[in-house]
């Protein structure tokens, strides 16, 4: 969702009619509140990636080991 909005901002931003309407209203203001919201997306975005690898730390660490015999092939006791 964030890399969403940020690409939704920078088109925005960019776009050339766009830029025309900003100028003819002279609200400037406009690009003002898009730069925030780009640095707090870029923040998202960061934030995002780093608990994506977190869960997969985790998860790594949750993996059986292949030293242990798994619980389908043990034999009930006697």
């Amino acid at each position: 969702m964030a890399l969403a909005t940020f690409a939704i901002c920078a088109w925005i931003r960019f776009d050339l009619d766009f830029r025309v309407w900003v100028e003819d209203l002279d609200w400037y203001t406009y690009w003002y509140c898009m730069y925030v919201i780009w640095i707090a997306m870029t923040a998202e975005i960061v934030i995002s990636f780093i608990g994506g690898l977190a869960v997969l730390r985790v998860r790594k660490m949750k993996e059986p080991s292949c030293e242990e015999e798994p619980l389908v092939n043990r034999r009930p006791p006697p």
